[in-house]
């Protein structure tokens, strides 16, 4: 596959995060969409959806966790 790598993804995936965090992210838990390219063919690459959470780490600092929509635990179940 051609222009694509860990650190290009991963930059994608922060930036997107901090898009729909400033278009609204008001809560713990913030919904996005990324477009991710797997092969090298000429059409709009599938949209996978994600979400990000944020929560205490082990010493009460600020985490961010992205994964997938049914991964991990809402921030309603933290309580």
């Amino acid at each position: 596959m051609q222009c694509q790598d860990e650190a290009g993804r991963l930059w994608d995936v922060v930036w997107l995060l901090a898009c729909a965090i400033r278009r609204g992210g008001n809560g713990a838990e913030v919904r996005f969409g990324v477009h991710v390219r797997n092969d090298n063919r000429e059409r709009t690459p599938p949209l996978v959806r994600l979400k990000a959470v944020c929560g205490p780490g082990d010493q009460g600092e600020p985490v961010v966790t992205v994964m997938l929509p049914d991964e991990g635990a809402s921030c309603h179940d933290a309580d």
